[in-house]
């Protein structure tokens, strides 16, 4: 069976995008989250979040993610960005 991720990412500028598109506010991100898994029980999400961005938002993402049904949800940080002096 094809694992089917639920990305959420947490850019520093405080949207929150779901695999990829704008998701105004909590509440449309619980909405596609329950559609997600109604479509596949087991559906995993991984939240992944700008350094910079608050615990309390990444807390809160977390809550809604739950609220909605969602049990298997696992953490990463985004890469940092190389304009902020990394050289490759």
């Amino acid at each position: 069976a094809v694992q089917v991720v639920f990305s959420v990412l947490l850019p520093q500028d405080g949207r929150i995008l779901v695999n990829g598109e704008v998701s105004n506010d909590h509440e449309a991100l619980e909405l596609r989250a329950r559609r997600a898994l109604a479509e596949d029980a087991g559906l995993r999400a991984v939240i992944q979040a700008d350094g910079a961005v608050s615990h309390r938002h990444v807390i809160a993402v977390l809550n809604t993610l739950k609220r909605a049904g969602v049990i298997r949800i696992a953490f990463g940080a985004l890469p940092e960005l190389a304009e902020e002096g990394a050289s490759s």
